[in-house]
């Protein structure tokens, strides 16, 4: 009663032929049930080669050979030595010593009693003295080594191993079988409560690993991430440049013109590396043109400004796939380690495996729904709207000054009231006069890039216009954006664990979060990754 139980399963040997009448599937079918007893991560497999047959025909050794995890639980064992034919007594010798087709824990011969010994009904004793004597006075195995031929020295090998187990033991929890029930609940709980605090987030310690993702936190790995993914998002929007053509070898644009010209509306783009397609101004008024239908003149048509959003856009379901696919794998990292320090003394009593089975499960159900809210979330891309309505109408007035001057200055060689003789100070000087009568008249806070306003429209204002609301759209002031993030930032598997909740219950909280994103403007919706976990 104070030993654990082992079963002992008598596997049938390696074939390779069958006898007449036999199916050939047998071969197949023996293998297979060999490779599933000894496949199992709890088996001792006991190797059993008879020395009466070439070691290469038995194919049993060659399973172990495989799989070569087997090696350190197996133990080789040669039967029949008085079968071995004169003068072939050295191949086996190697194997015995271990030098040949080895294993970890060695191999041992064995010698049991004949069938005539048997039928007389011969002693466990005797014939273990029998085997004691065949093995101390025949050659080859009586000029073997004490420590290949007596069982001293397999004893010898258990209480070294005996003690290695003991002072394992040591580090293992006393068992309680009091109530082993509440025990397993209590495991339990303390694993989600310490799951829960990673997700709320823990502050590392002055001595971890920075660069390890578990000892840096789970909430900075992966803010880390969403930091990359907004970064990306940022650098696709579009680059209107608000001149007519490219330039090309003889265009009209100078390089140093040009120059100019990008460093004007520059500010407004994504940073370096950025992914956005460049739209110049002709491009925008060639395709205003194309998709006029019946409509008064002066209206843009909205399908234009629309192809450029979307043309961006679309790229974020991929990004979005990506970012959530570096965070999923955060997560399940960083999880599986919780549940190795939790449950790692439990391994052999099958919890470690039970617990890490259940997260698995709740993984992929949790990855399944949370990429259709990754893709829900996309779909509402695709309808451009906003009630960010100060931002929205503060960029598109200031881009469209921008991008007036910029344009101006592409068609007066850089002069934004078309000045060709004056002097630059006698320029400076009629531009402040303007300003300060206009100030008489009212209208302070006049800034000379905003005077383009009162000059009459021209054949290129619709582009304009169309540049300058498309581009707005993306404009998205960071504090809004961090106010979004910070409520979809928590993790609800994380929720549901803290407190005791299944899956089922889970939903409700992902429809809360839904309705609260259907509150949010759309510049401000996609979110680097809807986290469900």
């Amino acid at each position: 009663p104070d030993v654990p139980d082992l079963t002992f399963y008598d596997l049938p040997g390696i074939i390779a032929n069958v006898s007449d009448g036999g199916n050939e599937k047998d071969i197949q079918l023996v293998e297979d049930l060999a490779k599933m007893y000894i496949s199992q991560p709890n088996c001792i497999v006991l190797l059993v080669i008879t020395c009466e047959t070439d070691f290469e025909n038995q194919g049993a050794y060659r399973l172990i050979k495989a799989n070569g995890s087997l090696r350190s639980c197996t133990v080789g064992v040669l039967t029949k030595p008085d079968r071995i034919e004169h003068g072939n007594e050295g191949r086996w010798l190697e194997i015995l010593r271990n030098k040949s087709n080895t294993l970890e824990n060695g191999w041992f011969a064995i010698k049991q009693p004949d069938f005539q010994q048997v039928k007389n009904g011969i002693s466990w004793e005797a014939a273990r003295l029998g085997e004691r004597d065949y093995f101390s006075t025949t050659q080859p195995w009586s000029s073997l080594d004490e420590k290949h031929r007596t069982k001293n020295t397999v004893l010898a090998r258990i209480k070294l191993l005996l003690e290695d187990v003991d002072e394992e033991l040591k580090n293992y929890p006393v068992p309680t079988y009091d109530d082993p029930k509440r025990e397993t609940i209590m495991l339990l709980r303390n694993f989600t409560k310490d799951v829960a605090k990673h997700i709320e987030g823990l502050p590392p310690s002055c001595t971890d690993d920075p660069v390890d993702p578990f000892t840096a936190g789970l909430i900075y790995s992966i803010n880390k991430k969403y930091d990359a993914f907004r970064l990306q998002v940022h650098r696709t929007a579009p680059q209107f440049r608000p001149w007519e053509k490219r330039m090309d070898k003889s265009g009209a644009i100078s390089p140093s013109e040009r120059w100019k010209l990008l460093s004007a509306v520059k500010e407004y783009d994504p940073p370096s590396e950025c992914a956005g397609k460049e739209f110049y101004l002709a491009e925008v008024m060639d395709l205003a043109e194309r998709s006029r239908t019946r409509e008064l003149p002066g209206n843009d048509p909205f399908a234009v400004k629309l192809t450029y959003i979307n043309e961006t856009t679309r790229s974020w379901r991929d990004l979005a796939s990506n970012c959530f696919g570096k965070v999923r794998d955060i997560m399940e990292d960083h999880v599986s380690r919780l549940v190795e320090d939790h449950f790692r003394r439990y391994a052999h009593g099958g919890l470690l495996e039970a617990v890490s089975d259940v997260v698995k499960e709740q993984f992929i159900r949790r990855e399944s729904t949370t990429r259709k809210k990754i893709e829900s979330i996309c779909r509402g891309e695709d309808r451009p709207c906003t009630q960010n309505e100060d931002y929205f109408f503060h960029y598109r007035s200031e881009l469209l000054v921008k991008y007036k001057a910029t344009y101006r200055r592409s068609k007066d060689h850089g002069n934004i009231f078309g000045f060709t003789s004056e002097n630059p100070r006698d320029q400076q000087r009629l531009v402040n006069e303007a300003i300060a009568g206009l100030a008489r008249l009212g209208l302070h806070g006049l800034k000379a890039e905003e005077m383009v306003k009162l000059f009459p429209e021209s054949r290129m204002d619709p582009a304009l216009e169309i540049t300058a609301e498309a581009r707005a759209y993306f404009q998205e002031p960071s504090s809004t954006q961090e106010d979004f993030e910070e409520g979809y930032e928590d993790v609800e598997e994380g929720e549901g664990v803290e407190e005791g909740e299944g899956v089922e219950e889970c939903e409700g909280g992902e429809y809360y979060a839904e309705e609260q994103f259907e509150d949010r403007p759309c510049e401000e919706r996609l979110h680097p990754v809807y986290v469900n976990y």
